[in-house]
């Protein structure tokens, strides 16, 4: 007598005759019951199903998932946690989209994907506005010896960072801030 596919798993064929023969439910879907011949449904937004899941969130079933972890976030249908871009940062779980990743803090940036803080500050002398992907700006004219840089021209990748310390003429040959 044929056998029902486990929770877990599901079985699209006739005439399967031992569990080893059903498919182990889908990445990103989970298999709720026996007897299945397709997965029961996507898994849950803010959760993440590898495989073989029986539930929506796979809680409990560490081989199968889980909860989307902090600097990442989980669609609907996940079967990975999707990295919080560089800039951002995200320091709880079960995130469900990119919009909720936090931007880098002013003062801060966010240099890579996927964290769950700020990188570090930004370098002393510095000044990096909100979602800051490094600590000092590239592309970046220095201001004149004697004055300070206010304007928007002093950009750099991942945010707007302004000099704010006053430089002397030391100071700019040596290339201190």
């Amino acid at each position: 007598m044929p056998e029902k596919c486990p929770a877990g798993s599901f079985g699209n064929t006739t005439g399967l005759r031992a569990a080893s023969e059903c498919t182990p439910c889908s990445p990103g879907h989970y298999c709720q019951t026996k007897g299945l011949t397709s997965p029961t449904g996507q898994c849950r937004a803010g959760y993440y199903c590898i495989s073989s899941s029986q539930s929506d969130t796979a809680v409990g079933q560490s081989y199968a998932g889980g909860i989307c972890p902090a600097g990442g976030y989980c669609p609907a249908g996940s079967s990975e946690s999707l990295p919080c871009l560089a800039g951002f940062f995200s320091n709880v779980t079960g995130l469900t989209s990119a919009a909720s990743c936090q931007s880098c803090l002013p003062g801060y940036y966010c240099a890579g994907s996927n964290k769950n803080a700020p990188t570090g500050q930004c370098l002393a002398g510095w000044y990096c506005t909100v979602s800051a992907r490094v600590m000092l700006p590239t592309n970046l004219t220095l201001p004149t010896a004697g004055r300070f840089n206010d304007s928007d021209s002093a950009r750099g990748h991942g945010g707007l960072l302004h000099a704010r310390r006053r430089l002397g003429s030391a100071a700019v040959r040596s290339g201190h801030v």
